[in-house]
């Protein structure tokens, strides 16, 4: 599965590759910084399962910031000698990745609501 085009090559980075070595390079550039969304994810489903849900309702706001910074700043490192490129487009790994995040900002709110109404 796909998850961005650089340069015209889709082919490039497979969406397992991102999630696996993105944290090798989360500073090269601005695009880089939205692999901080998979921890942040990760944490707020287990705030969330803890009943810790305000915690939890923050950090999925701020994980789905970080899933868009894609497309504010479409400038992502595109070799291991730091060449940065534009993101032509999109795929579905990347799409999949952004709804996951929304996903879990509802459930997270939801929790938050049901929590307050017991």
């Amino acid at each position: 599965m796909q998850a961005i085009c650089t340069g015209y090559n889709c082919s490039g980075w497979p969406a397992y590759s991102l999630l696996l070595f993105g944290w090798m390079a989360p500073f090269a550039a601005s695009a880089n910084m939205g692999w901080w969304a998979n921890p942040t994810l990760m944490v707020s489903w287990v705030m969330g399962r803890n009943g810790r849900n305000s915690s939890a309702v923050a950090l999925a706001v701020i994980a789905l910031g970080f899933c868009l910074l894609p497309w504010l700043f479409p400038v992502v490192m595109v070799n291991e000698g730091g060449i940065t490129g534009d993101i032509d487009g999109y795929r579905s790994g990347y799409f999949l990745w952004l709804v996951s995040a929304i996903v879990n900002l509802c459930t997270q709110f939801a929790l938050l609501h049901l929590a307050r109404t017991e």
